[in-house]
């Protein structure tokens, strides 16, 4: 017996009301699944540019401390010269012939801790006494949660080596190298305990310190 064409069947509502909630539940999960891509994307971005932004600050400082030189000022109060370079575990101050800005110039670098971490001020050592500005100097933090210890490499008189916590300078001497070890607050992964050793340039037998002002 001869059959007549086939006629296409059509979906029914009830199919078509299935496929929607799949394809709802389908666009849900991609769209949940691509907002935790970009997150944790902008997360690791921003983590990134602050690692590499600490990195460059640290670089920066270890080739102005490898640059340090004698400088001294006049102190009118106990009428003599002072050495800038002075130090401790926890605090350093000292003048580079580096800068960190592109006019190159003498500036006074100061380093210690504070509340949110390793903090840096800045000023420029063309006046008389620049250490009486470094508490007014606006303040750079280097690495947050971190504190700094200090060590100074010193040269007894007879050719032997040593370290030192104290560092108070004179006319002439500078430390050989300075060990700068930056301890984290928080023990774990993404905050290592960090150590630069820095040798300074400037021999202590050469260096005559160069006078920056009268205050």
């Amino acid at each position: 017996m001869k059959q007549g064409p086939e006629i296409a069947r059509g979906f029914t509502l009830l199919e078509l009301l299935l496929a929607l909630v799949l394809s709802a539940m389908l666009l849900t999960v991609l769209s949940a699944g691509s907002y935790t891509i970009v997150s944790d994307w902008q997360r690791d971005g921003s983590s990134l540019d602050e690692e590499l932004n600490q990195t460059l600050s640290l670089v920066q400082l270890e080739r102005a401390l490898s640059a340090a030189y004698p400088e001294r000022y006049f102190d009118r109060e106990i009428s003599s010269f002072q050495p800038v370079f002075q130090g401790d575990s926890s605090t350093l101050i000292f003048a580079s012939t580096v800068a960190p800005t592109v006019r190159q110039g003498m500036s006074i670098w100061h380093l210690s801790n504070s509340e949110s971490g390793v903090e840096l001020r800045l000023v420029s050592a063309m006046a008389s006494n620049p250490t009486s500005r470094i508490d007014s100097a606006p303040t750079i933090t280097l690495l947050p949660n971190y504190d700094l210890r200090i060590r100074y490499l010193q040269q007894s008189q007879f050719d032997s080596v040593s370290w030192t916590d104290l560092w108070q300078g004179s006319d002439k001497a500078l430390p050989i190298a300075i060990e700068l070890s930056y301890l984290p607050r928080q023990q774990d992964e993404n905050h290592p305990r960090l150590v630069q050793l820095v040798p300074i340039k400037v021999s202590t037998e050469d260096s005559s310190g160069l006078l920056i002002g009268v205050q």
